[in-house]
């Protein structure tokens, strides 16, 4: 496909291309599979556009921190939801009109606080990198008990060992857990799952707080 037709939003047509080796790889997101979703740029557009299609546009209204919150909270809906957008190539720019709406509303988040126009980029590419990696670790803690048992039975078969190997070698990790830092928030989910969700909270928390450092020493 081309970049205009992608800009007015039209999806690539299924196309079979033989390579170099004889296998056969597909474009277009209603092809088999991860990779054929993914193997062309067409692929990648309409991927980049799935993700951006039904969520809300970033707001100003609350202010910056409460929109790039919630920028990163769709990302993680988004990607639980679809978790073979993880696997889309994002190291080019997707063109599509939903992702450039999109990224020009988180943009605007942070107009008028005094921001270098580089620093204004760099902290919405920061947080869009976050959330793409933070929420791999939310998917993979959704999908593991289904390649490894639940939570519970990974736990009973391993205990033993562990406490064998693991008593009296590890001074901080004890006394950090005896603390409760390695305690979840709720658990009304699997640990693991509890754990990945509050993880990504923190960390989103901690890259907001660099941005506000920003905002602060631009501000000076």
């Amino acid at each position: 496909m081309t970049v205009p037709q992608v800009m007015e939003g039209k999806s690539p047509p299924v196309q079979v291309v033989r390579s170099r080796r004889g296998s056969f790889r597909r474009s277009g997101v209603r092809t088999g599979g991860v990779q054929a979703r993914l193997q062309f740029g067409g692929g990648r557009e309409v991927g980049g556009q799935r993700l951006a299609v039904g969520r809300p546009l970033p707001s100003a209204d609350a202010g910056w921190r409460a929109g790039l919150h919630d920028l990163a909270a769709s990302g993680l809906t988004a990607f639980r939801a679809h978790p073979w957008l993880l696997q889309v190539v994002t190291s080019r720019t997707v063109f599509g009109p939903n992702v450039l709406a999109r990224h020009d509303a988180a943009l605007a988040l942070l107009d008028g606080y005094g921001l270098a126009a580089a620093d204004i980029v760099g902290c919405v590419a920061a947080v869009e990198a976050y959330t793409r990696g933070a929420a791999s670790a939310v998917v993979e803690a959704e999908q593991v008990p289904a390649l490894t048992g639940g939570d519970d039975e990974w736990w009973e078969q391993r205990a033993p060992l562990l406490g064998e190997r693991m008593a009296g070698r590890f001074p901080r990790l004890t006394a950090l857990e005896e603390a409760g830092a390695l305690a979840v928030s709720d658990s009304a989910l699997p640990y693991t799952l509890q754990r990945a969700l509050d993880r990504f909270a923190f960390g989103l928390g901690l890259v907001l707080d660099s941005v506000g450092a920003r905002i602060t020493a631009a501000r000076g």
